[in-house]
């Protein structure tokens, strides 16, 4: 299967609301620069971060059934 099968597989598998903010974040692209406010859904992802521990994404698993647990420095 080639890339481009592959990708229009997974187009298929989207939601309505994933293909509009899909097809704003394509069209963004072109623009030289989205208006302050108006982010596409992949722009505010890109913002999104995470004050955890080192370790977090190793064991993400041992933190969520509170096998390790993020200690509070306060």
């Amino acid at each position: 299967m080639s890339s481009k099968e592959r990708i229009l597989a997974e187009i298929n598998q989207l939601s309505e609301n994933d293909l509009q903010a899909l097809q704003h974040w394509l069209q963004s692209r072109n623009s030289p620069e989205p208006a302050k406010g108006n982010l596409s859904f992949f722009e505010r992802l890109r913002k999104i971060r995470i004050d955890a521990p080192p370790d977090f994404g190793e064991n993400f698993n041992q933190y969520r059934f509170g096998e390790k647990r993020v200690e509070d420095p306060h």
